[in-house]
């Protein structure tokens, strides 16, 4: 496919171009310097790329010193575009093949990729929890060793008081009562004794629990880095494996390539050949057919002109027609009705009139506008050609007032131009 670029004719020189497949007249040159020897705007689409004439006829040069020429064949022609097509196909498989597995392993990567965020993600707070049990265990710790530190100091506090009871006892037997006292103080202090050993041995209880807590969350915190560790020896083995795949693929596609562009090219000559006998066999016999064609063609430009301009006669007699006896039947509706006789002359009139262009314009409108025809209507043949309110919205006044079948300063009041469209509408309705 050739394209050009929409310029105004230029002046010729009287060559033609170089290339066979153009051989159209080359412009003038204009100042200093050659002659052209091939167009210098024309371009022809190939496979996506541009290339001008001067590319396709130095390239047909180079074919034609290499194979010289020789008669046409049709059937090698069609074997070659043939040929040409079957080279595509696999080139595109392995395209589209390339595509779904980059498509697939990109996916399986992303996936493997948020798990391994997700299980360090687990690790961390895990750590967390281990790192808070053993804060706990160590607050229980510490607990427990105070806690020991008052039951030890309680015990020498028994001991020294019970020696000092004995003591008492001993210096003082006769004394019942200092006697009863030591007695009370040493009951107090032995059970405030047992009260210390049971907080000890809550506490360590506790310590305990805290410490059970520190190794199931220290467990847990070895196993989340574990599966991390798993799932990224994973997600690298995968990349690798993507990675190695790609190569190969890519190396696939170099070769089928290349391969490709060779036969390519060779089909591509032995077209070049085959094309420039077809030009040299069949030049003289194809200008004359362009030349029956372009005589053909302004015969029948010539005969639709005048189909055209009789069927335009045609239909703007019938619509004459019909627009008459639409006109009569309606003013002899009106006055049917007791309308008035000037307005019914009035609207007679306008409706004889052959319609302007600025009418059926305004008329088309009308008919785009649902309710419009008949408010119209009844604002002409009963409010004085003003349209009642509320009957049509701002946005349909604002749509007729710029088609001119309402005024632009008083929106509700249909103009001459309305008047005209109406009964134009009302057959086009039909």
């Amino acid at each position: 496919m050739d394209t050009e670029p929409a310029t105004t004719a230029p002046a010729v020189s009287g060559d033609l171009c170089g290339l066979s497949r153009c051989r159209r007249p080359l412009p003038a040159q204009t100042g200093r310097g050659a002659r052209y020897e091939y167009c210098p705007d024309r371009r022809w689409d190939y496979d996506g790329k541009t290339l001008s004439c001067r590319e396709l006829g130095d390239a047909e040069k180079k074919l034609t010193a290499v194979f010289g020429r020789g008669p046409a064949d049709a059937p090698f022609a069609a074997q070659l575009s043939a040929t040409l097509s079957a080279a595509a196909d696999p080139l595109e498989a392995l395209r589209a093949a390339v595509a779904s597995t980059h498509t697939y392993l990109t996916e399986q990567y992303t996936e493997a990729q948020e798990r391994a965020e997700h299980a360090e993600a687990q690790a961390l707070e895990a750590h967390g929890q281990a790192r808070t049990a053993q804060a706990a265990a160590e607050t229980a710790r510490r607990s427990q060793a105070a806690a020991e530190r008052k039951a030890a100091d309680a015990d020498e506090r028994a001991g020294r008081t019970e020696r000092e009871a004995r003591k008492a006892l001993d210096q003082a037997a006769a004394d019942r009562q200092t006697a009863a006292v030591a007695r009370g103080a040493v009951q107090q202090l032995e059970e405030e004794n047992a009260r210390l050993r049971a907080e000890l041995g809550e506490t360590s209880g506790k310590a305990s629990a805290a410490t059970a807590r520190a190794e199931r969350a220290e467990a847990q915190h070895r196993a989340a880095v574990e599966e991390r560790d798993r799932l990224r020896a994973e997600s690298e083995r995968e990349q690798q494996e993507w990675a190695a795949e790609r190569t190969r693929l890519a190396e696939q596609v170099e070769r089928l390539s290349t391969d490709y562009a060779v036969r390519l090219d060779e089909l591509q000559s032995a077209q070049a050949a085959a094309l420039e006998g077809l030009r040299e066999g069949y030049g003289a016999e194809i200008a004359g057919l362009n030349r029956s064609l372009g005589e053909l063609q302004g015969q029948i430009a010539d005969r639709e002109r005048q189909l055209q301009e009789a069927t335009a006669r045609k239909e703007a007699g019938a619509l004459a027609e019909e627009h008459a006896r639409h006109t009569a039947a309606e003013a002899l509706q009106l006055l049917d009705l007791g309308a008035d006789p000037a307005k019914v002359r009035t609207r007679l009139a306008l409706a004889l009139r052959a319609p302007s262009d600025e009418a059926r314009k305004a008329a088309r409108v009308i008919l785009d506008i649902g309710s419009a025809l008949g408010v119209c209507n009844v604002a002409v043949d009963h409010h004085d050609g003003i349209i009642p309110r509320d009957q049509l919205s701002m946005t349909a006044l604002n749509r007729l007032a710029k088609a001119g079948v309402t005024k632009q300063d008083e929106l509700r009041r249909i103009t001459d131009l309305g008047r005209e469209a109406l009964p134009l509408a009302s057959r086009m309705s039909r």
